[in-house]
């Protein structure tokens, strides 16, 4: 847990001394739009200072800005004595997290990321500057979390600062629809809006999309090293083809002095069999109980002298939450989308529970909380 029962009690008076009338205006002021907008309208303010409070829990210390941090930073909260003290505790937190090996963090400032372990290995590799293989594609059925794994590709860039992502995608089922010269000045564009430059087409399309793929390397390797996730392309026009795989072939091999990585989210990598080239292929699979219970058991703070089997229980309690606001079968599409809230549901809940006095209350507790 992020904060100990009586530095929320603190924070919480101080917010309620500093809030005034309108509380999601203030939210509002002091933490930026987004903000406010993720918040729930409650029926007053100790409710509304509460699910603030609980925003911030689950939020964390994982971004580069930690929302809890931006908020004691404010010149208004920095009078208070106990405030100044929990800044400077937090802030010596996050500088000890960041210190953290950023491919076991669980829960990102987007969410939870669940099963990925096989994900987070291949990333761990991939971003290593000595590992060979430079192009990486992820697979899985539809809505399984494939996009929603460039969250991680972003996490991983905030806590490495040593590479810059460039992601493109297409839209969902239209990816024919998008020819090649479209897509070369959509990716470059992300680092020159102008795209000045661009070949255009003087001969057959294979050729052509060799200079385009010329045209985008020498854009992106200004910004060396980068990462272009290119997502949505399976089932694209032969020259939109014909440009992934020039691609393909001059990242994995790095020809060129092309210094970067190409990751593409739901893509045949039976296409790419005949380049010759080192590639790499994850499958992204439906989410299951066991991995709801390693999540658990990482995320949820350790009491000490707290029973191993009493432990297990609160996660086993934890994990039967999420799957009764579950409604479908692993299978369906939605599944990947209700797991996800169903967790952060729970998390918020068991977010709140007090302290426990006693070893057999967190169990009960947790129970009460979550139904």
């Amino acid at each position: 847990m992020l904060l100990e029962r009586t530095q929320r009690d603190v924070l919480y008076r101080h917010i309620s001394e500093q809030i005034g009338p309108q509380p999601l205006l203030t939210i509002g002021a002091w933490l930026g739009q987004s903000v406010r907008n993720r918040l729930t309208i409650e029926p007053n303010i100790d409710a509304q200072i509460g699910t603030l409070l609980n925003l911030l829990e689950l939020e964390g210390l994982a971004p580069d800005e930690p929302l809890i941090l931006k908020l004691l930073r404010l010149p208004n909260f920095k009078t208070y004595p106990e405030l100044k003290a929990l800044l400077a505790q937090l802030e010596a937190h996050k500088a000890q997290q960041d210190r953290v090996d950023p491919f076991r963090q669980y829960l990102l400032h987007n969410g939870p990321f669940l099963d990925r372990e096989r994900f987070r290995a291949v990333l761990r590799r991939f971003v290593s500057k000595d590992n060979k293989t430079r192009v990486l594609v992820v697979n899985g059925p539809t809505q399984i979390g494939k996009s929603y794994s460039k969250w991680y590709i972003k996490h991983l860039n905030e806590a490495f600062s040593g590479f810059i992502p460039f992601y493109f995608p297409a839209e969902s089922g239209l990816a024919d629809t998008y020819p090649p010269d479209d897509v070369a000045k959509s990716i470059v564009s992300l680092v020159d809006k102008e795209c000045s430059g661009m070949p255009e087409q003087q001969e057959q399309e294979r050729r052509w999309a060799q200079k385009l793929c010329f045209w985008i390397i020498s854009r992106l390797n200004e910004q060396r090293p980068f990462w272009l996730v290119l997502d949505g392309f399976r089932g694209a026009s032969p020259g939109t083809q014909s440009l992934i795989h020039q691609l393909v072939s001059q990242i994995s091999q790095a020809l060129n002095g092309v210094d970067g990585r190409l990751i593409l989210f739901d893509y045949d990598p039976k296409l790419l069999e005949p380049l010759e080239c080192h590639f790499e292929v994850e499958e992204v699979r439906p989410v299951e109980r066991s991995h709801l219970m390693e999540f658990f058991d990482k995320v949820l703070p350790h009491v000490e002298g707290q029973p191993p089997e009493e432990r297990a229980a609160i996660v086993q309690l934890a994990v039967d939450k999420v799957l009764e606001r579950v409604t479908v079968a692993p299978a369906d599409p939605s599944w990947q989308r209700q797991i996800r809230k169903a967790v952060q549901e729970v998390l918020e809940l068991l977010l709140q529970v007090p302290e426990p006095q006693s070893a057999s209350e967190p169990v009960q507790e947790a129970a009460n909380a979550a139904h």
